[in-house]
């Protein structure tokens, strides 16, 4: 399209550094915050070219047809955007950096956009695979005493945390599995050697797995990896032996609590956060005590504004107002639903609540593989949302907002998905 005047040889070209562009998000999200700060400036600079090249009537086009999900993110952001006539935040610009991390899920919009057609978002969701897959094999070198230099220096080797975190490396882990498991017979067919392609796509999922349990130390990924092996059991079972979905996890978790030395100290840690929260005694250093203590603090701000909340980048006064334990500026409870309710009240908790359910009913168009993998990752959102703020932090947030937007990019075209009210299902 030539709307601006540019021609067609042009517009190829920026087309494809828009791919690349993704691609190179995809990479990054896997390395830390340093390096997704810089490949989302190049990210929104392939997207503004982008928005040139197209011209505004094709722009509006793709946004007429966009899956409900974009419409639902936009509507999120001008609310939070709004609720500053009425935010109680110290300044200014305390306000406007909440509501640049609210509105970080904008990028699921921006890189939606530029896959654009299904063969481009399989490219990205097989970047963002190899960058997982490099993580993980370097997780596994230092748990076993191999000195890496460029890795994160924040955590002990044995702890297996090349570039993130211990919240972040067991999440982006389970997603991996995710994607190699939803896409198995795709990258059997397209990716892998003949020979040894299923020795070689099962042994890498079999390593996520034990990597989450075994190696990493992070609670919120064995809870994820548990709903993903629960949604791999539904997959693979028949459905008269489906009842075993509820018995299976519950042995899994037995014998890990027996044989896994991590997995047995990290849930009697939490026991134990429990009952000194409950006695009065606050360490700072009390995980859980300070999510409890977190979540107090926002139902009773939901309690003073429940409908409007108190507007975006309140939280720190709030819980300053009501007297938190934490002697710093807290900007979020650890505690996605809470967060937004607190903020934008019942409003905002709505919207996040639809912007889930968006993405499970946009999974409808799309070829049966993605379906089931969006599905899953959207519930691993939903479940990290219950003791985190995944959306709203930098380096998680991309992570899911890259495969979100592969994966519904993978649809014959944008316009794939029908106007409200399109009776039919779209053929993949």
């Amino acid at each position: 399209m030539t709307s601006w005047g540019l021609n067609p040889k042009a517009t190829f070209d920026w087309s494809r550094w828009t791919l690349v562009s993704v691609c190179i998000l995809a990479v990054c999200v896997n390395l830390g915050t340093a390096l997704v700060s810089l490949s989302e400036a190049l990210l929104l600079l392939a997207f503004l070219g982008q928005l040139w090249c197209d011209g505004p009537h094709k722009t509006l086009n793709w946004l007429c047809q966009a899956p409900k999900v974009v419409w639902l993110i936009g509507a999120a952001i001008s609310w939070f955007a709004l609720t500053i006539i009425w935010t109680e935040a110290a300044t200014l610009s305390d306000a406007l950096i909440v509501l640049y991390g609210h509105a970080r899920l904008a990028w699921i919009v921006i890189a939606l956009y530029l896959v654009a057609t299904p063969k481009r978002a399989w490219v990205v969701l097989q970047w963002v695979m190899a960058g997982q897959t490099l993580v993980l094999m370097l997780s596994w070198l230092l748990w076993l005493g191999l000195p890496l230099p460029w890795t994160t220096t924040l955590y002990p080797p044995e702890s297996g945390v090349a570039f993130t975190s211990t919240l972040e490396q067991p999440v982006m882990s389970t997603l991996l599995t995710v994607l190699l498991w939803g896409f198995r017979e795709r990258l059997l067919k397209d990716c892998l050697p003949r020979r040894f392609g299923k020795f070689l796509l099962y042994s890498c999922m079999l390593a996520a797995i034990a990597n989450v349990f075994f190696v990493l130390t992070g609670r919120t990924g064995y809870l994820v990896m548990m709903v993903f092996l629960s949604f791999a059991l539904v997959k693979a079972l028949s459905r008269r032996a489906r009842p075993l979905i509820i018995l299976l996890p519950a042995l899994a978790v037995f014998l890990l609590f027996q044989f896994s030395d991590r997995f047995h100290h990290r849930l009697m840690e939490v026991r134990n956060d429990v009952i000194q929260y409950k006695q009065g005694t606050f360490d700072s250093s009390n995980s859980q005590g300070l999510r409890l203590d977190n979540w107090r603090v926002s139902v009773q701000g939901i309690e003073q504004r429940p409908w409007l909340g108190h507007g975006v980048g309140s939280f720190a006064k709030v819980y300053e107002t009501l007297q938190g334990h934490e002697n710093r500026t807290v900007r979020d409870p650890h505690q996605q639903y809470l967060f937004w309710w607190v903020e934008g009240g019942l409003v905002a908790f709505a919207l996040l609540l639809g912007i889930f359910g968006a993405l499970v009913r946009d999974s409808r168009y799309l070829s049966p593989d993605a379906k089931w993998s969006l599905i899953c990752t959207t519930a691993i959102a939903a479940t990290m949302s219950l003791a985190n703020c995944p959306i709203f932090g930098i380096g998680m947030g991309e992570f899911f907002f890259g495969i979100m937007a592969a994966l519904l990019g993978m649809t014959p075209a944008p316009t794939s998905f029908p106007k409200p009210g399109a009776a039919q299902k779209l053929n993949v």
